[in-house]
């Protein structure tokens, strides 16, 4: 449980992060079949994927701030480098590519511990360091572009699917587009 203090900016950060992500109920759960891809967190549904790379990034992260002063700086631009380009690469690989459950799980913790290890190149390199930051961007612009690709695949094989009315698990966001629509 967090402190009280900090309950009403965590509200405000998981409220904004809902409206920033293009698929918000990828962090729902919305039937069996698709609730198996999310991982509950108290009161918050987090994808898989999502859990894996701020597991990924936290361990980086950790590991290349426990690194930092046995690590000469050759190889700490070498670490945040590789975490960098492993960041960009990984990103593109997400959802598009893997299919297996395992494969996403482990590419998306594999752009966190990259993306951990680019965070960490301050403390690795000095501040010059922060030439690798932009490359963060870039991943996080593919990763988002990439998103919900393999949601469809899930979908495909569901018993309760019908060409006629909607997927049970989508029946609120489809009411949410047909009364916008109506008003429109």
């Amino acid at each position: 449980m967090l402190p009280r203090r900090w309950r009403l900016p965590a509200r405000r950060v998981l409220v904004w992060a809902r409206h920033f992500y293009p698929y918000a109920w990828a962090h729902a759960p919305l039937c069996d079949r698709y609730g198996a891809e999310t991982v509950r967190v108290g009161h918050v549904f987090v994808c898989r994927s999502c859990a894996a790379a701020a597991a990924g990034a936290v361990a980086a992260l950790v590991g290349a701030l426990g690194l930092a002063g046995a690590l000469a700086p050759v190889a700490g631009w070498g670490l945040a480098g590789s975490g960098a380009a492993g960041a960009i690469v990984l990103s593109a690989l997400h959802n598009g590519r893997v299919r297996s459950r395992r494969g996403r799980d482990l590419s998306r913790a594999g752009l966190g511990a990259c993306a951990g290890a680019t965070l960490a190149a301050p403390a690795l390199v000095g501040w010059a360091g922060l030439a690798t930051w932009p490359a963060l961007w870039v991943a996080a612009l593919i990763a988002r572009r990439r998103v919900g690709v393999g949601a469809v695949d899930r979908c495909v094989g569901c018993p309760q699917r019908t060409d006629d009315r909607a997927c049970p698990g989508f029946e609120r966001q489809v009411r949410a587009v047909v009364r916008i629509q109506r008003d429109l």
